[in-house]
């Protein structure tokens, strides 16, 4: 077992630094494909429920309309338990922008958010 030298723990901590910096990094670049493949299946879920309604939601067929394997899917989500809330939350989040986008200009500082 070799000593560890002044130079020898810089080096390691240096390594370390930059193994952590280059983590960060990776998941950066990995949040926005995953928020784009997210985005895609949720788009794809919420046709399908407007469609076929949630008895005959198949994640299969969400997945594959939306370009992705069902692999995918299930990475993002659990199951049509997920999906489901999940969906409701994305249209109300791209309504809530919507409004926001025609009320900003009328009404500068909005929204506030309610205490």
């Amino acid at each position: 077992m070799t000593a560890a030298t002044p130079a020898r723990a810089a080096a390691s901590a240096a390594a370390m630094a930059g193994t952590a910096t280059g983590a960060a990094a990776a998941r950066r670049t990995q949040a926005e494909p995953r928020a784009r493949s997210r985005d895609a299946l949720l788009a794809a879920a919420a046709r399908s429920l407007a469609h076929h309604g949630y008895a005959e939601l198949s994640l299969t067929r969400v997945a594959a309309e939306a370009g992705y394997t069902r692999g995918a899917l299930y990475h993002q989500f659990a199951g049509k338990e997920e999906v489901a809330p999940a969906v409701v939350g994305w249209v109300r989040q791209a309504r809530w922008e919507e409004v926001g986008r025609v009320l900003a200009p009328l009404r500068p500082g909005w929204p506030r958010r309610s205490r």
